[in-house]
């Protein structure tokens, strides 16, 4: 089935990049075009070597579009071409873009004599043309016959690092890149194509596999989706031949660059596109293709990614032939009915019309046909949407007249030559329920400032930056440090090895098959991309297995790829104190382990300040001294080596300790930092890690075992107060869901947020008699959210054939309330606790407008009314959740969320948000309240400092699991 992301490539002449590979016939038809009448003095430029030189060297685009019609061939009268050069000033490059201009533009007249074959460069024939569906015809790409033939190159074994010679073929009828390789056919579907990577960015790779610097210029790397999988592919290639290197990269370059603006224009059902869409549904029946049949309609919506059941399709079918016929001859031959172009466009806008909103703007305007006023435009502002109008209304007011002022269907341009004053149509309405000025988050979030100490603010981290998939035998690439970057990460993870050529390599340890990267190009790539998404600063977390004279190296490399931007010393009036992240601004920080003489383990017996049997020791809790992968990979060979003094000083405020207690005098300095695998915190010492991070900087990563790359519940740890819970951001699961909501500020993403007021300061209370004796405040959040409707659910790739769409919606509330087994020594679940679950009815066979209409209410009980968090997740009817992921997903942070009606941005198991697939729901939050609730009664407090903690920390020893009672209504969510 035709997908119209495929459609031929548009070609713009400041897009040029392709160098004319047939640059002799490019030339000979160009002097047949203008032989006629060109001044002798221009003929005589043109033959002249340089000249042909000069188009030797003139790019232009490689998708030439041509039309299916010959009449609109390449021609142009040679008067036409004298007329339009009697003042042009001659130059042969700037000529040789003049005519190819008018080339492009189609101006050029059929005048010009039969070309002989060969004349021309390789077009696709009009046969081949006329197979494909016409949307592609009426603007077909030329595809030059070598790629369509298969071409030559090498291919990069990965597994075995040594070349392998393909024959790489554009199948333009499948829309597939496809070669052979070791007896199976391989293939990549134009679709999925992400990216082509040339230059520079594929430098890293080439020294990864030690290819010569000269094989630079014709090495590119096909970056592409696979079906159901977070990760994405790379296939590297070599092209010894430059000018198919250069039709490869152009051909595949458009097709990735141009699908985006194609899309949104068919998604707007374009006239344009409309028109070509016409043409590809009427050619597949045999009758009149002015005229088209229900069944052809169907099939030409469903390439819209219109889908509905028949019997909805048909009534709308009927009504536009009832509408129609009243005022044109439409025939009904055996009982089929027909519609024409007209009639087709408005049947698929009528498929666009969203009902949901109608209803939404009858209950608020006063006059329907005139529009919404402005005053009743603030009105729903502030009654529903919960906006502040006042604080800013010459905004709201721009915001009004900008969606009045660019409403198509006439209204506002009636209302401007009536001097009426403007008002707010359906459409207007509908565009700002759907616009950027309704945006579910809060651009500005409270408690958005940076100017405590940095030990007071979250930092969005990442673990294992350098892979791209598992732990095991993943790859290693500079890609994750980019995506990270770009996503707003302030922590990033390097694992520094011995390089064999000298210069320390990053990967995942010497005993796993994951593959190397260089150092110094790890570098570079986080100085080019430190700071293009966040200016706050940026941590380095270094865990070094080098020798001595590669730390030096280490050491050279990052003062010379970061410059002044790397810190090196306390800034001046923070010499005992942290910083805060705006004095750090655009700073890079190392974390790295203090440089230090090889100690022998602390015995057993090493304790920090008595905190009776819960005491914190440094057998329970083994941490990576800066350096995870003494947890990860406990092999003697893979052991962290001493760290040399000109590497250890760079921790200027993060500086790698060995754990041996809480009351050592190492983990009371005001510049050091702990690094925790996940698993070693336990539940008797969550009060002295919680104490810990008021003051001072922790880590936790993923344990080893997660050989997948998968992530834990950051929640609890965020709970008590640790600033850096690293995640592998390769892995797009509920923690790296959670991890974005809590990061996801409405603008771009800082990567800090400020911590909670329990997690950064002491809460001493007034006395209060019912506090003395053992109850606990709680905080009371309840909320509404009404599920409405949903807009273009794309078909996931696991649905078969023939199987209708039948989606629903299902909410989840994740909380940071302890809610783990009594008899478990784990501090924290590895996993995220089983959240409360509410979801709608499933609406069968509607992917494109599905109106569910559901509300929920719920009552949140909690210590941490910051950490609340949802999730809407689109699913099937029918499909096991456990086997295939939702169709599509969208996370937020309750405090960040805007109450009304917001539209929800959705996105895939990738983490990439659809273009158009969104969610449309009415979010409602009533002001908190805080109770007093009596402990649960199995709590024992024979211990003085339970007793002293109940007063001045207000927290519960233990927690029980949640009693949960709900209805299509109402829900209880209440936690102690």
């Amino acid at each position: 089935m035709y997908d119209p992301r495929m459609l031929s490539l548009t070609t713009e002449t400041e897009n040029m990049r392709h160098t004319i590979e047939q640059q002799t016939n490019a030339l000979n038809f160009l002097l047949k075009a203008c032989n006629a009448t060109m001044p002798l003095e221009q003929k005589s430029l043109l033959e002249d070597p340089q000249t042909r030189d000069a188009f030797k060297n003139m790019e232009y685009s490689a998708s030439l579009l041509v039309h299916r019609d010959a009449d609109s061939l390449l021609t142009r009268t040679a008067t036409s071409i004298t007329s339009s050069m009697q003042s042009f000033i001659f130059d042969p490059v700037l000529f040789s873009t003049h005519i190819y201009k008018q080339f492009m533009r189609g101006s050029i007249k059929k005048n010009l004599r039969k070309q002989q074959p060969g004349d021309l460069p390789e077009i696709a024939s009009g046969k081949e043309s006329q197979t494909l569906p016409s949307i592609i015809a009426a603007t077909s790409l030329v595809v030059p016959l070598a790629l369509r033939q298969g071409t030559s190159m090498r291919k990069i074994s990965k597994k075995k690092m040594c070349f392998e010679q393909i024959t790489l073929v554009l199948d333009w009828n499948t829309k597939e890149i496809r070669w052979h390789e070791t007896r199976s056919l391989r293939v990549i579907s134009l679709n999925d194509i992400n990216d082509i990577q040339t230059g520079l960015d594929v430098r890293d790779y080439r020294l990864h596999y030690n290819l010569d610097p000269s094989l630079e210029a014709q090495f590119f790397t096909i970056v592409y989706r696979q079906s159901n999988k977070s990760e994405d592919k790379m296939l590297h290639l070599v092209v010894d031949d430059k000018a198919m290197f250069r039709s490869w990269t152009s051909v595949l370059k458009a097709i990735s660059n141009h699908y985006q603006e194609f899309a949104s224009s068919l998604v707007a059902l374009s006239d344009k596109g409309m028109r070509l869409y016409w043409k590809d549904a009427a050619s597949t029946q045999s009758q009149d293709e002015s005229l088209l049949l229900f069944d052809h309609a169907k099939r030409a919506l469903q390439k819209l990614n219109i889908r509905l059941d028949s019997e909805a399709l048909r009534a709308n079918f009927e009504d536009v032939f009832n509408i129609r016929g009243n005022t044109a001859t439409i025939p009904e031959v055996d009982s089929y009915r027909y519609i024409d172009h007209e009639g087709f466009l408005r049947f698929a806008r009528m498929m666009k019309v969203r009902k949901d909103i109608r209803y939404i703007y009858q209950t608020l305007a006063s006059d329907t046909q005139k529009g919404l006023t402005i005053d009743e435009f603030h009105s729903f502002l502030v009654n529903e949407q919960g906006e502040d109008v006042d604080s800013d209304p010459s905004y709201w007011k721009q915001v009004f007249t900008k969606l009045g002022r660019n409403d198509f269907n006439g209204t506002s341009q009636q209302a401007i030559e009536n001097q009426e004053p403007l008002r707010l149509s359906e459409f207007a309405f509908a565009t700002f329920l759907t616009s950027k000025f309704n945006a579910p988050l809060l651009e500005h979030p409270a408690g958005a400032t940076f100017d405590k100490p940095i030990h007071n603010y979250y930092i969005s981290s990442s673990h294992n930056t350098y892979l791209l998939g598992r732990q095991v035998a993943g790859t290693s690439s500079l890609e994750g440090y980019i995506s990270a970057l770009v996503r707003g990460c302030r922590s990033v993870d390097v694992g520094c090895w011995d390089g064999s050529s000298g210069e320390p390599q990053v990967n995942h340890g010497r005993s796993t098959l994951t593959t190397s990267i260089s150092f110094r190009e790890v570098m570079i790539t986080i100085s080019k991309y430190a700071f293009v998404q966040s200016k706050l600063p940026l941590w380095i977390s270094l865990r070094v297995y080098c020798n001595s004279m590669q730390q030096a190296f280490m050491v050279d490399i990052m003062k010379e790829v970061f410059g002044p931007r790397l810190l090196t010393e306390t800034l001046e009036g923070s010499y005992d104190k942290l910083p805060s992240p705006y004095e750090l601004t655009e700073r890079i920080l190392i974390k790295v382990k203090k440089s230090q003489i090889e100690q022998e383990p602390p015995t057993e017996n090493v304790r920090g300040r008595q905190w009776d049997d819960k005491t914190m020791s440094s057998h329970d809790l083994s941490t990576a001294n800066g350096e995870s992968d003494i947890d990860e990979n406990p092999r003697p060979r893979d052991k962290p080596t001493n760290i040399i003094k000109e590497l250890g000083v760079l921790g200027v405020y993060s500086a790698g300790i060995k754990f041996s207690g809480f009351d050592a005098p190492e983990s009371k300095r005001y510049n050091h930092i702990l690094s925790f695998m996940e698993s070693k915190l336990t539940k008797n010492q969550k009060i002295a890690v919680e104490v810990h991070n008021l003051r001072y900087m922790m880590r936790v990563f993923p344990d080893r075992t997660r050989v997948n790359s998968s992530n834990f519940n950051p929640l609890p740890y965020w709970r008590r107060g640790v600033q850096m819970a690293a995640l592998n951001w390769q892995t797009f699961d509920i923690g790296m869901q959670l991890n974005h909501a809590m990061f996801d500020d409405g603008m771009n993403s800082s990567g800090y947020v400020l911590k909670t007021p329990s997690t950064r300061d002491i809460q001493v209370l007034p006395y209060n008699e019912d506090i003395a004796y053992g109850k606990r405040e709680r905080t009371v959040v309840s909320f509404s959210i009404e599920v409405i409707s949903a807009q273009q659910l794309m078909r996931p790739a696991y649905l078969r054939a023939g199987r209708s769409m039948d989606p629903y919606v299902e909410i989840e509330i994740y909380t940071s309330d302890e809610r783990h087994e009594e008899n478990s020594d784990t501090m924290l679940s590895t996993e995220c606790n089983l959240p409360f679950r509410a979801q709608t009815q499933p609406v069968h066979g509607n992917g494109f407008n599905p109106m569910f209409n559901t509300q929920h209410s719920f009552r949140v009980l909690t210590l941490y009314p910051d950490l609340i968090f949802i999730r809407w997740s689109i699913k099937l009817y029918g499909e096991k959740s456990d086997d295939q992921p939702a169709v599509a997903t969208y996370t937020a942070k309750l405090t960040n969320l805007k109450q009304g009606y917001r539209t929800l941005p959705l996105v895939n198991y990738a983490g990439d948000q659809y273009l158009f697939s969104t969610l449309f729901c009415k979010i409602k939050v009533d002001p908190i309240q805080r109770i007093l609730v009596d402990p649960p009664p199995h709590v024992n407090h024979t211990n003085k400092f339970d007793a002293f903690r109940s007063i001045v920390f207000s927290r519960a020893k233990n927690i029980p699991e949640r009693a949960v009672q709900w209805s299509d209504t109402e829900t209880s969510f209440d936690g102690y």
